[in-house]
């Protein structure tokens, strides 16, 4: 059986570490990324590969719908079909990668929803936000931050992982606005935007 290792590097510079970390006196081959439950990790914790690897699969289910278009199928099952076969790619586990997404990456992946509006609506569509509201769909970087907020106050009510977004017991009663959840500190920028401490903010804005 293969075994793989992966070392994480953060260094702007390509990481080149001598390990001699073996199994059973097999040597554990590097890997740079690899494939987990169909997340793409690579060995910078960033999310280009991951972005590049769902875009690649959405855009080819695009044709699904222009051929139901030209086959004169209705806008609403469009739609539906939209949501259930390409849509459902892009927010694939999600709330691992959103928050650490790049402006860019984020962009790159609206617009896979923009060109499948377009399709939809043929000669109707005029404007990104007016066909959203003819389809009644929402932007996916919403959606995808309403994923990240049910998956933390579901955590917050399970025995098993409440841990994770502890109630913040020092409320300050004189503060208009008060944090209920406490945020884990961060000193790395990597860190801030993670998941956890993300939806920590996430959910002390809701």
């Amino acid at each position: 059986m293969k075994k793989n290792q992966t070392i994480w590097c953060f260094s702007r510079s390509k990481c080149e570490v001598n390990t001699r970390l073996s199994i059973d006196s097999n040597n554990l081959e590097r890997v740079y990324h690899v494939k987990l439950l169909g997340v793409w990790i690579t060995d910078t914790l960033d999310w280009a590969l991951n972005t590049k690897e769902i875009l690649k699969k959405a855009y080819s289910r695009i044709s699904l719908i222009t051929k139901l278009k030209y086959a004169g199928t209705s806008v609403e099952d469009l739609t539906l079909i939209y949501t259930i076969f390409i849509r459902c790619v892009l927010e694939y586990c999600c709330v691992v990668w959103h928050s650490s997404l790049t402006m860019a990456q984020n962009n790159s992946i609206e617009r896979v929803q923009k060109v499948c509006l377009k399709i939809i609506l043929g000669d109707k569509y005029h404007e990104y936000n007016t066909a959203l509201s003819i389809c009644g769909l929402e932007t996916l970087e919403n959606r995808r931050e309403n994923l990240c907020l049910k998956f933390g106050v579901k955590c917050s009510k399970s025995e098993k992982h409440k841990h994770l977004f502890p109630q913040n017991k020092k409320l300050d009663v004189q503060l208009r606005r008060r944090e209920e959840y406490v945020v884990n500190h961060a000193s790395t920028e990597r860190y801030r935007t993670s998941t956890i401490p993300y939806i920590q903010r996430l959910m002390n804005r809701n």
